[in-house]
């Protein structure tokens, strides 16, 4: 770990200190009289020692709360740092002082008593450790530059990884899941005429990290590089319940006699409880068979799912919402020409995917970036979605109303087949 010591010059024995008792205990320390060289850039070396630090240790005392130099270091890249939670701050009070507004909220560390200067360092080692151990699990994740790739990687691994159940041995996994067709197309469109194709979970999978893949770069989303990786853990192990919840006994290859006694078994118990605890239960048996690597994975992932303040899980979970109708519109563009008239029809019996109005009020809820909301919208516009069948270069033409550049949302749609092969 490494902390960057922001302070006054004219504290430089109380840091000095500090800094020396923080080094003895394997803390890597940044100040500026050992890393900025004579005639070196200040301003450049102080965002560069920023950028490089895992924490700030904000020295506040009387002069360093008046003085200008550390105050435009403050304001510069500091403020900016902590308003987008990119670092985590520690005040450090060296004395009794007026403690600017954007510091106030945090927790301090007092090391103005000097008789008490050892119950204030141990405060302090003890945070700083509790700290080095996050970042220890950050490390442990990949740092990754296609969510798209980490994703099929991983559902690659768990292609040898199977379940056994009494009716049935050696149930493989991401096979099954290429069997299970996505119940709310398979429900609309088993009648539907002209046939078309049924989108399964598998597509599903590689549909949601392909769409983050495209939008994530459009938007602010506040990830960090380390959690890309652990976005597309999340996107690969999601729907492996799928497996266990009701679908095995339907569109696994079982006989009619396993099958009828797999669906009493199943909707008999699991009838009784929650969803939540369905989804729980199901996970739970599933981790069981998989391997020790797999293991891990899906406890990272249970992890993020269960943290309502999990960044990772809000921004799966708004891409996974988005998913239906983005899909919706790659079947506009794969059965272009071959639906005729019929393609208001099928808008038609897709009419829920343009109605569903809790996407835009999941977006709007959780304060996600307005251009989501304005890329929702205008795909649940059903007469942008006619024209786009009709012309496919009416993205372009829709670019007012989009959030995000028309290219984007064509990759989105286009850049990815509706039917990924297993």
């Amino acid at each position: 770990m490494k902390a960057f010591l922001s302070h006054s010059s004219k504290d430089k024995v109380q840091v000095r200190r500090i800094m020396t008792d923080l080094k003895s205990h394997h803390i890597d320390c940044w100040i500026d009289e050992e890393e900025i060289p004579f005639g070196g850039s200040i301003p450049d070396y102080i965002e560069k020692g920023i950028n490089e630090s895992d924490i700030i240790l904000l020295f506040l005392s009387k002069y360093s709360v008046l003085s200008g130099w550390v105050k435009t270091e403050w304001q510069a890249k500091l403020f900016e740092q902590i308003n987008e939670n990119k670092i985590l701050v520690i005040p450090i009070l060296l004395e009794k002082c007026d403690i600017p507004t954007i510091l106030q909220p945090m927790k301090y560390v007092d090391f103005s008593i000097s008789s008490e200067y050892e119950t204030s360092l141990s405060g302090l080692l003890h945070q700083l450790k509790k700290e080095i151990s996050n970042v220890s699990d950050q490390n442990d994740s990949e740092i990754i530059e296609s969510v798209y790739q980490f994703t099929s990687e991983i559902i690659e691994e768990l292609k040898s990884e199977t379940i056994s159940f009494p009716a049935y041995k050696k149930l493989k996994i991401v096979e099954s899941l290429s069997k299970i067709p996505r119940s709310g197309k398979f429900v609309r469109l088993k009648n539907f005429k002209p046939s078309l194709e049924i989108r399964n979970v598998y597509d599903h999978i590689h549909s949601v990290a392909h769409i983050a893949d495209t939008i994530l770069p459009c938007i602010e989303h506040g990830l960090k590089n380390y959690e890309f990786a652990e976005l597309a853990r999340v996107v690969a192990f999601h729907e492996l319940n799928e497996v266990i919840l009701g679908d095995i006994p339907t569109y696994t290859e079982l006989s009619n006699r396993k099958r009828n006694s797999s669906r009493i078994f199943a909707e008999d118990r699991l009838r009784t409880v929650t969803p939540y605890k369905r989804e729980r239960i199901a996970n739970d048996l599933i981790w069981m068979f998989l391997s020790e690597k797999h293991r891990k994975s899906m406890g990272k992932v249970t992890s993020h799912l269960r943290d309502k303040n999990s960044k990772v899980r809000l921004i799966f979970k708004c891409f996974d919402k988005i998913d239906p109708i983005i899909a919706t519109w790659r079947y506009l563009h794969v059965y272009r020409t071959k639906l005729g008239e019929d393609a208001a029809k099928f808008v038609h019996v897709m009419k829920d995917f343009f109605e569903n109005p809790d996407v835009l009020s999941f977006l709007s809820e959780n304060k996600l970036d307005t251009k989501l909301y304005d890329l929702v919208a205008a795909l649940q516009t059903r007469n942008n979605a006619l024209e786009y069948y009709k012309d496919p270069d009416y993205l372009e033409k829709m670019s007012p109303m989009l959030g995000i550049p028309s290219q984007n949302l064509r990759m989105a749609i286009e850049g990815i087949p509706l039917s990924v092969k297993y």
